[in-house]
């Protein structure tokens, strides 16, 4: 199973990454930037900047996953805050297919996934950077035919509103 490594700084735990299972992504494990809660005998997981967080894992998603699934699909359509109506209108399709996309029942294909991408990053990432994004898109996809699959972290930047970038993993 491949593992993605999110960093956030922030509150830390007891130095363990944690299973970021709100998400309803499988791969998605937490270094710091969250506290654990213990409410009627349950561990819960609080996320500090939940947004911002769910914001990095989907331009991850979109500009350096091959092949989306149907969860990965889901859950970018939720971070760009649109229904599954909304969705398919913007790709022009059914709201049925976007479903079964969801339900990994059928494969996103190639135009509709394009689209997906694009309308992603026009939703979540800074306008000024918006035509390199769209640019690179294609090298980055089929580099990754031929790329390892990689830890990959993000860190929260409070400086004239950067938000979430991504950064290098520390080697243990």
């Amino acid at each position: 199973m491949n593992k993605e490594l999110f960093c956030i700084r922030g509150r830390s735990n007891d130095g363990h990454p944690r299973l970021y299972e709100g998400c309803g992504l499988e791969n998605i494990w937490l270094v710091d930037g969250f506290s654990i809660v213990h409410r009627n005998g349950e561990e819960l997981t609080q996320v500090e900047d939940v947004e911002g967080l769910h914001k990095a894992i989907s331009l991850h998603l979109v500009r350096f996953r091959k092949a989306l699934t149907g969860r990965e699909i889901k859950f970018i359509r939720r971070a760009i805050d649109m229904t599954q109506g909304e969705l398919a209108h913007r790709l022009s399709t059914g709201v049925q297919t976007v479903a079964r996309w969801e339900k990994d029942k059928v494969n996103i294909p190639g135009p509709e996934d394009r689209l997906l991408r694009i309308t992603t990053l026009l939703a979540l990432s800074d306008p000024a950077n918006f035509a390199t994004l769209i640019l690179e898109m294609p090298k980055n996809l089929e580099e990754l035919d031929e790329a390892p699959d990689r830890p990959v972290s993000f860190t929260h930047v409070d400086t004239a509103n950067r938000g979430w970038i991504e950064a290098e993993l520390e080697a243990a």
